[in-house]
């Protein structure tokens, strides 16, 4: 199962086209993402039923908010409440635990009639003295590139990881260990005593073979040789020898 993120969508219905255009755009790069172990799952008001909630449809939305991983924020001619509680439920929740990620978008151009130029620009003002800073747009084609760019620059910071395909989630995410020794058989015998008794009987040569490392061999008398190691025995000591001490 790939892994999902959610990215809820805020803003109020005069950008609803914005919105349609943003949705698909998020049903392509799934069509990448996806084959990378990641899932980008899109939560919009027009997703809730009016019933779902006992008290606020609105506290529907903020719960959900709270549960998202990125936040998305467009915002015109007006900022009307709600669209302003959205912001105020996803700000809340990032600074108790750096999450969501909160981006917020200014369309350029002529609003509509109808427009509340005064709660944008006061809505502009309180994200300056949050340090919090929006980005402007022409088109929603901009601002599909835009965000595709923020997702690839998240994914490029390790808060998005990718799973290789046909690789589980949890192997891609394990470490290999490099040169890991196998685990010795159950009647592995250790000869760490014999093993530093043949230091005596080792010849070191002065590397003369022109790498400049000494080399050990066994002196030809096998006298000293432990009676109950067999011939066989003695190639992998000498094998173990040469790895201790070259």
């Amino acid at each position: 199962m790939p892994d999902t993120i959610k990215i809820f969508l805020a803003s109020s219905s005069e950008l609803r086209d914005d919105r349609r255009d943003f949705e698909i755009f998020i049903g392509r790069k799934n069509k990448d993402w996806v084959a990378k172990g990641v899932f980008l799952h899109l939560v919009i008001w027009e997703d809730f039923f009016d019933a779902v909630s006992k008290t606020r449809l609105q506290d529907e939305y903020n719960k959900a908010i709270r549960e998202c991983d990125v936040f998305v924020m467009l915002f015109f001619s007006k900022v009307g409440q709600y669209t302003e509680e959205e912001f105020e439920a996803a700000f809340g929740q990032f600074k108790a635990t750096n999450k969501p990620f909160i981006f917020t978008y200014f369309r350029d151009g002529g609003g509509p009639a109808g427009g509340d130029a005064a709660s944008v620009s006061a809505f502009k003002d309180k994200l300056g003295q949050l340090g919090h800073f929006y980005t402007r747009y022409g088109n929603s084609d901009r601002l599909a590139h835009h965000f595709s760019d923020q997702l690839d620059k998240l994914a490029a910071a390790g808060f998005i990881e990718f799973t290789p395909a046909g690789l589980p989630a949890e192997s891609s995410k394990r470490r290999a260990v490099p040169l890991q020794a196998p685990a010795p058989a159950a009647d592995h015998v250790l000869r760490r005593t014999e093993l530093e008794s043949l230091k005596g009987h080792l010849l070191a040569d002065d590397g003369a073979d022109g790498d400049g490392k000494p080399k050990y061999q066994l002196l030809p008398n096998n006298n000293w040789m432990p009676k109950f190691w067999k011939t066989s025995e003695l190639k992998y000591a000498t094998w173990l020898i040469f790895i201790r001490f070259s």
